[in-house]
């Protein structure tokens, strides 16, 4: 779940960057600066990248594509927020951060369970860091982008939240795979309209929703890089996005009652 709530963290910070960016999308130079700025923080993972591999420092590229990104935030909210507000921006991540030091505490003591044994400062780093699992890359895929990624993975785990399968097949009189692939259909279709709805009767909360289920779903299957061989389903790391997406179909179930309400579609029904 830090995972998620990692990819969260930018939908979040879209909520203040919004309003900003309608007012800034007016200006001449804003395309000039997206395309710049998008540049720059690239240029920051990959130079970041090439000289942790000469150091051996596995993480050094996401600590460049990190800095990067503060100092074009600090540059263009500098305005917005001052000294103060970014001094109390890194006391509350240190403070954050600092329950960490539990894991190093609790294994000195060899409890049964002591996973990594991180009771040492460099043991410490490496587990927090998860050196275990080795160094990751988002342009090295672990698969298919399409097929395993996104089709084996994220699809299926995503129809499994909702009928799993044969769960339907005793009332549709079909196969349990026929009768999921139903449900399936049922699901998208009720959240897509829940979307429309959504969007139709509030453009700006439907903007911030939709950012946030952008980054809980495709951006995060893009980041996870999944393999095609995992040892067991992942589908824990996409629960915010099943969250998401139930709000949808709860909006698509009060646009259906809206539309039944309606008296050309009664006389629809009525025919």
């Amino acid at each position: 779940m830090h995972q998620t709530a990692l990819q969260v963290a930018p939908a979040v910070l879209f909520i203040i960057v919004y309003p900003m960016l309608q007012r800034g999308i007016k200006n001449e130079n804003f395309w000039l600066k997206v395309v710049g700025y998008t540049m720059a923080i690239m240029a920051g993972y990959f130079i970041a990248g090439g000289i942790g591999a000469r150091l051996s420092i596995d993480d050094f590229d996401k600590w460049g594509f990190a800095l990067v990104t503060l100092v074009i935030l600090a540059f263009e909210l500098r305005d917005v927020f001052g000294k103060r507000f970014w001094q109390l921006a890194i006391m509350l991540v240190v403070v954050g951060l600092s329950s960490h030091i539990y894991l190093m505490i609790r294994a000195a003591d060899r409890p049964f369970i002591n996973e990594g044994h991180p009771s040492t400062l460099r043991a410490f780093q490496d587990y927090v860091l998860r050196k275990q699992y080795g160094n990751t890359s988002f342009v090295v895929r672990r698969g298919s982008f399409f097929g395993d990624q996104m089709g084996y993975h994220f699809l299926r785990y995503f129809g499994m939240q909702w009928f799993p399968e044969g769960i339907l097949a005793p009332l549709v009189k079909t196969a349990g795979v026929i009768g999921q692939n139903i449900g399936n259909m049922f699901i998208a279709l009720l959240g897509v309209l829940g979307g429309i709805f959504h969007y139709r009767k509030n453009r700006h909360s439907f903007n911030y929703f939709f950012c946030i289920l952008l980054f809980t779903t495709i951006i995060m299957v893009f980041v996870m890089n999944l393999s095609n061989a995992e040892v067991r389903d992942r589908d824990y790391f996409f629960v915010v996005a099943y969250n998401m997406w139930a709000i949808w179909l709860g909006i698509g179930a009060l646009a259906i009652v809206n539309m039944a309400k309606q008296d050309n579609i009664k006389y629809a029904l009525a025919v």
